[in-house]
């Protein structure tokens, strides 16, 4: 698939979603996997968060997933190094301060049940409160059953 027809399909997915025809007040599915820890008073935490969308007529649903990190207190870098549902996976992103997120979406058929992950690490500039990377990593089953649309 080329560039332009994805963001065809992403802007009629947007679009569908936007005008209300595809249902997109109600869920089929949805979940958060969340993941912490801390190394002394160094702490990093994220969560994957998981929604699936219907789309009328097609077996099968958007999914949307955004996984969001903080590192605390006054970390130098947080990273999200995985954000997945699936097979499916989010972009990496390490970002200065204590606070990354990232997110993707896919659609996929109807029912499903995966594993949503969400990991990554914290970096501090002094170690003397807590370990100077702090990483953590969690998955959790994502359930969604087979609706009429």
């Amino acid at each position: 698939m080329t560039r332009r027809h994805a963001a065809a399909m992403a802007a009629s997915i947007l679009l569908t979603l936007a005008t209300g025809s595809a249902h997109a007040d109600t869920g089929v599915g949805a979940g958060a996997t969340p993941a912490n820890r801390c190394g002394g008073s160094h702490c990093w935490a994220g969560v994957n968060t998981v929604n699936a969308y219907p789309l009328p007529r097609s077996g099968a649903v958007l999914v949307v997933w955004n996984c969001q990190a903080t590192s605390t207190p006054d970390a130098t870098l947080t990273s999200i190094t995985e954000c997945s549902f699936g097979d499916y996976d989010a972009p990496a992103v390490t970002v200065p301060g204590g606070y990354a997120a990232t997110a993707s979406w896919a659609i996929v058929p109807t029912p499903f049940d995966v594993e949503a992950c969400v990991g990554g690490f914290g970096v501090f500039a002094e170690n003397a409160v807590g370990d100077h990377v702090v990483n953590a990593a969690a998955c959790k089953r994502i359930v969604a059953a087979d609706l009429p649309l």
